[in-house]
């Protein structure tokens, strides 16, 4: 009987992993897991945005030199070092391509792979967690499909691939919610957060703070249980100092105190959650039932925390439930540990700057520390996504505990349909499918031929004229070329000194012969009158202003 249910726990599993598997297929299409098949970023994604940052760091970094350590690199950098990190280009992925760049296609991509193993284990661990709440098949498979649509996560895909990696937040509400012992649940937390660390810093901070609930409920729970004070603090602290030897040691392996990263100019406030998130779609593309509303900014699509039609009615079912919950005082004593570090979460994704809709509600100057110190995590609204989970999650658990079975199985069945017409209908709206089959596109990130010409004697790109970044960053990385800079979600102290020197240097007429300078109007009027210091052509092509050394000066 045992190995009888292992089989059928396997094949729940499974079946949810294929539900994930065929809405990646309805979104996406089959032609995206192609490694080769680049176009459908570049064409629809190809406007200077993350994900041609993440496209053009990964095949810099996978066709680079060997750096030490492993995950530095700096094809797009030259000179500086830069950690596969700051790019977002998922290092768990990177460095295996990188030891196995000579099967991969010239340029590649793994961002329609990595999509589609994110959906399938959304379904993976949202069964594992309904399994947890329920043996009733139905409901099992009406709640993960409620998490496999998450909107969130949706929203995600495919301009920010890894922060879409939702799958781990699940994980890490597994590892909290279940028993186990303390030396299970520390190996469990060591895998999850390694996991994270090597995906996105977001995600990685999300765990991190899941995990805190996780050793706070640990020592209240040992605390009440007979064992002496001094032991549990000891396993504990024990198990907490090794995970964090282990992610300092993974944080240099990435580079991260090779390059120094930049404190953040105080963009947190900007970024954040507004108070109507999670009923509010902000667009078409997230709901085909609720319409879009107010917010004060476009920004404010980083705090985007819909919850879905389907969810919202049934917290409006249940919200005497859930009221009797809170006033619960037994509970609440069980619970507030999460209680607490959700309300700081949610503290810091509505931030200094509070609003409902386009009113400003409070507004509170925070010095400048304490404000680039939280820019460090400067789009605050994301960090409401573990708090946006325990409430889908909560919230389903509570209906399936209604004394009337029945209802609960018919609720949950009414609400999946519901649900699934709110965002499904969201989809078809965005017309994703067509934005990435891309049947009738072609690449928006090329040069003229005439470039092509000017720049095929010279090693490495310079430039100093912003607009072009993602143009001659595509071009260096695909035609053996080094080039200064992109664009980097995190950037470097050593990288940006480094730019600084190398312009100051150029405007003194000190530049290398084997480089390709892309300069703006105001520098090409600097060498007109200054001729005597630069030895070279001054060139302009299509709106874009060259200086090309004479080779050998």
């Amino acid at each position: 009987m045992e190995i009888k249910g292992r089989i059928f726990t396997y094949i729940e599993i499974a079946g949810a992993g294929v539900i994930g598997f065929g809405l990646f297929l309805y979104i996406f299409g089959i032609s995206v897991l192609n490694p080769a098949n680049v176009d459908w970023i570049l064409t629809y994604l190809g406007s200077g945005n993350d994900a041609t940052a993440q496209i053009i760091g990964v095949n810099a970094y996978v066709n680079g030199r060997w750096q030490f350590p492993v995950f530095l690199f700096n094809e797009i950098s030259y000179p500086a070092m830069q950690s596969i990190l700051t790019t977002d280009s998922i290092p768990l992925l990177a460095l295996p391509a990188k030891i196995f760049r000579f099967i991969l296609p010239t340029p590649f991509q793994y961002w329609g792979i990595y999509l589609c193993v994110n959906l399938v284990l959304q379904g993976v661990f949202g069964i594992m967690i309904m399994r947890d709440i329920t043996s009733n098949k139905v409901y099992k498979y009406c709640g993960t499909l409620i998490l496999i649509m998450s909107p969130i996560m949706l929203y995600c895909m495919p301009a920010h691939n890894a922060l879409s990696s939702h799958w781990l937040i699940l994980a890490s509400i597994i590892v909290l919610g279940r028993d186990m012992t303390l030396k299970k649940r520390m190996i469990y937390w060591s895998i999850v957060l390694t996991l994270a660390l090597f995906i996105h810093v977001y995600i990685f901070v999300m765990v991190g703070a899941i995990f805190t609930m996780s050793v706070w409920k640990e020592m209240l729970n040992r605390y009440n249980s007979s064992r002496s004070e001094g032991l549990i603090y000891k396993e504990l602290f024990l198990g907490v100092a090794l995970i964090v030897a282990i992610a300092l040691v993974e944080l240099y392996i990435l580079g991260i105190f090779s390059i120094k990263m930049e404190p953040s100019t105080g963009a947190y406030g900007t970024l954040q959650m507004n108070l109507n998130s999670l009923i509010n779609p902000y667009c078409s593309e997230y709901s085909g039932l609720v319409k879009a509303m107010p917010h004060t900014e476009n920004q404010q699509i980083e705090g985007f925390n819909y919850l879905g039609l389907g969810v919202i009615i049934l917290l409006l079912f249940y919200s005497k439930s859930l009221l009797n919950l809170f006033l619960d005082s037994e509970w609440i004593k069980k619970n507030y540990c999460v209680i607490i570090i959700c309300i700081m979460l949610t503290l810091f994704a509505l931030s200094n700057r509070i609003v409902i809709g386009n009113c400003v509600l409070i507004d509170i100057m925070l010095p400048t520390r304490i404000k680039s110190l939280c820019s460090v995590l400067r789009a605050s609204g994301r960090m409401f996504w573990p708090v946006y989970y325990l409430i889908v999650i909560g919230v389903l658990k509570l209906a399936f505990e209604d004394k009337l079975k029945w209802r609960g199985v018919i609720l949950i069945g009414l609400i999946t349909i519901i649900q699934i017409k709110d965002i499904g209908d969201g989809i078809i709206n965005a017309k994703w499918y067509e934005m990435y089959t891309m049947k009738n596109n072609k690449q928006s990130l090329k040069v003229n031929h005439n470039f092509k010409r000017i720049a095929r004697p010279y090693k490495h790109l310079f430039y100093f004229d912003y607009a072009y970044w993602d143009i001659l960053g595509w071009y260096a990385v695909t035609n053996n070329m080094t080039v200064n800079d992109s664009f980097f979600p995190r950037e470097s102290i050593v990288h940006q000194k480094i730019l600084d020197q190398e312009k100051n240097k150029f405007m003194h007429g000190q530049y290398n012969d084997d480089s390709l300078y892309v300069i703006n109007e105001s520098i090409y009027q600097h060498i007109s009158k200054n001729k005597s210091l630069y030895n070279g052509r001054l060139i302009i092509d299509e709106g874009m202003y060259i200086f090309a050394p004479y080779r050998g000066k």
